[in-house]
Formats: C-alpha cells, structure tokens, sequence
C-alpha cells in the first residue's frame, strides 16, 4: 500500500493560509501621481493592475503568452529610459516568481510613452498556485526603480510545488 507524503499536500495548504496574512502585511506601493515624479500604470493579460484584489486577481497562466501593457508618466524636468520591467510575486519574504524583461522606453520629460510585450509564463508550470501578492516595477539602467505598482496575482501553477 502506498501513501503519499503529507508535504505535497501541506505546502499549498500553508501557502492558501500565508497569503491572506501576506497580502494585509503588503505596502501599497501603488506609483506614484505626485508633479515631479514618475508613474506608471498596466494591464497583464488585459486586466489593470491597479484595481487587482483577491477578487478581481491577475490570473497568470503558464501555458499562454500574456501581453504586458505599460503606460509612463513622466512628470519631471528630465527625460527617464526604462530598461526593465520585473513582475515578480513574494510571501512572507519568499520570492514565488520574478519576471525581469529587459525594454527601452525613453520617456521625454513632462511627457508620457507608452509600450507592450509579450511576457513568456511558462516557468511557472512549476511554481505555486494561488493568490500572490506581487509587483511590477520599472527600473532605469543603472538599475534603480523609477515606478512601482503593487497587485494581486492568481497563478495557476503546480498543486505540488515548494
């Protein structure tokens, strides 16, 4: 008679009972719309990031190409080049994907650009299912952030993932 282990069972449990707690704990990090500053806002898969909850998550399908939409603000005196954009998704401190493309997008000072790509999933058939909190950030080439945008991801992943 075989059995099988408690483990692959416990680890989505315990994920499922994490991410409520997570998701409370997250900082907004919604972006920014202050006069001199950078912001950004997107669609993943059609869906508007900003107004994503653990209602209305981003679902994250790792067998489709998903299209990124991404609309910058720049509101400062100078221009801004976006270099990459990483979606990423963390519990408790535990990165549970991250997606790092690399772009150019030059954004002219007190103007606004915009851009799409398609973003390859299909790493995540490994990964965890459920509700993630996540982020998007744009970042410039010397790697500093420029934007942020927290969200809440749905990943349809792997039942018996760490």
């Amino acid at each position: 008679m075989t059995t099988r282990p408690r483990t692959v069972f416990f680890r989505p449990v315990l994920l499922l009972l994490l991410v409520p707690v997570a998701l409370s704990l997250a900082p907004g990090i919604a972006s920014a719309r202050a006069p001199g500053s950078v912001s950004a806002s997107a669609t993943i898969g059609g869906a508007d990031i900003a107004h994503s909850s653990t209602v209305h998550p981003i679902h994250l399908y790792p067998r489709r190409a998903t299209k990124v939409r991404l609309v910058v603000s720049n509101r400062t005196s100078s221009p801004v080049t976006i270099q990459s954009v990483d979606i990423s998704g963390q519990v408790v401190g535990l990165s549970f994907f991250s997606f790092d493309t690399s772009v150019y997008l030059s954004v002219p000072a007190r103007s606004t650009a915009r851009l799409s790509f398609v973003l390859d999933l299909s790493s995540l058939s490994g990964q965890a299912t459920g509700l993630i909190p996540g982020s998007l950030k744009l970042s410039d080439g010397n790697g500093h952030v420029v934007a942020s945008q927290a969200m809440v991801t749905d990943v349809h992943g792997s039942l018996v993932s760490v």
